[in-house]
């Protein structure tokens, strides 16, 4: 089904006034498996209106239209409405917040929705809609994906799966991971298409569903009993920042020793001064961090990341070194980035943390 989305108001063209309800109902739409197929913003002008008005209809099945429901003498849609789309079967959406309450409007065949232009009004509205606009069961599943870019997903889909299967796909940049959605309004070519997706990118995948790559390993230390200690330097906490974020994660992270020049290093985690010369970074330091991390603190593993965020010298631009170790193994990595500072700095703690996950998944298969 094709979706339109028509916002009124001269704030929202002269910049006063940020418009957050298309991100809202982009996500209502993408949420029903439909397509937002036009959006067009228009002043509090009725001629202007109207002629938006009709492009916008001509083009979709349902028209979502915001702003101009107020009592002022610039909200003009129903005044609009009364002429462009009369006698139409209406069904009021109970305004929570506000005064203004939104329609449901039907006429020959198209759907116009009218919300008023406060997102703290029309969210608990199109939250509403949902229920009312869902037809078919839609079958979803999401992937998240490390060190993987968007166009080598995609490379990867359509050579192997046919181009005639990629409507079925979207992939999303994040900050960090790719998130791959599979969907298919048939629960059964859902399910084989996503069978296929798991095995073809079964070294990437790091989290399903609702899940966070923190969560995951915040999963996987809590199901074995295991606790986690981190020595940051080039990430300078990003790890335990992204950790944080998990519920209850105290109960599996110890904390994390950011050592970021070679002082710290010494005084936090007593590492030689014949180790720390020259720029302290390369796998052989990473490893010393991580198993003095293990070592002061008393956790079952500890996890540990040098590298350069950034650098003149493009050979040392990204490079990133990653080491863990329990008592009975340890493992390291190394890859390079190619982004700016601030994106190789959430890049490079979400690598070490997927990097994290395969070394406990190893583990509690021992």
């Amino acid at each position: 089904m094709r979706f339109g989305l028509l916002t009124i108001g001269d704030e929202l063209l002269n910049g006063k006034v940020l418009d957050r309800n298309k991100l809202h109902i982009g996500r209502l739409v993408d949420s029903l498996g439909g397509e937002l197929y036009v959006q067009v913003s228009t002043p509090d002008d009725l001629p202007a209106m109207e002629q938006a008005f009709q492009f916008a209809l001509s083009r979709c099945d349902t028209l979502f239209m915001t702003g101009g429901l107020g009592g002022t003498h610039d909200d003009l849609s129903f005044t609009l409405v009364n002429k462009v789309f009369p006698d139409a079967e209406a069904e009021e959406i109970v305004n929570q917040v506000g005064i203004a309450s939104g329609w449901i409007l039907k006429r020959d065949q198209k759907t116009l929705i009218l919300l008023p232009g406060p997102p703290r009004e029309n969210l608990p509205m199109i939250r509403q809609l949902h229920e009312k606009l869902q037809t078919d069961t839609i079958c979803e599943h999401f992937y998240l994906l490390v060190g993987i870019g968007e166009v080598e997903i995609e490379t990867r889909l359509r050579d192997n799966l046919g181009e005639e299967n990629t409507r079925y796909f979207a992939t999303y940049v994040g900050d960090g991971f790719t998130t791959l959605r599979v969907r298919a309004p048939e629960q059964e070519i859902c399910q084989a298409i996503a069978k296929q997706v798991e095995e073809l990118f079964k070294k990437e995948i790091y989290a399903t569903g609702d899940e966070t790559i923190p969560l995951r390993v915040f999963s996987l230390l809590k199901e074995s009993n295991k606790t986690l200690a981190l020595a940051e330097s080039a990430s300078c906490g990003g790890i335990a920042s992204l950790l944080s974020e998990v519920s209850g994660m105290s109960d599996v992270l110890y904390g994390s020793y950011v050592v970021y020049t070679p002082e710290a290093k010494s005084r936090m985690l007593h590492l030689d001064a014949d180790v720390l010369q020259g720029d302290c970074v390369g796998e052989q330091i990473t490893r010393q961090l991580a198993q003095a991390a293990r070592k002061e603190s008393g956790c079952d593993y500890a996890l540990a990341l040098t590298g350069y965020a950034e650098h003149e010298d493009p050979l040392k631009h990204g490079r990133i070194y990653v080491s863990m170790c329990s008592e009975e193994r340890e493992e390291s990595l190394f890859f390079q980035l190619r982004q700016n500072r601030g994106a190789n700095l959430v890049r490079m703690s979400y690598r070490a943390l997927a990097f994290a996950i395969d070394f406990l998944l190893k583990n509690n298969d021992m």
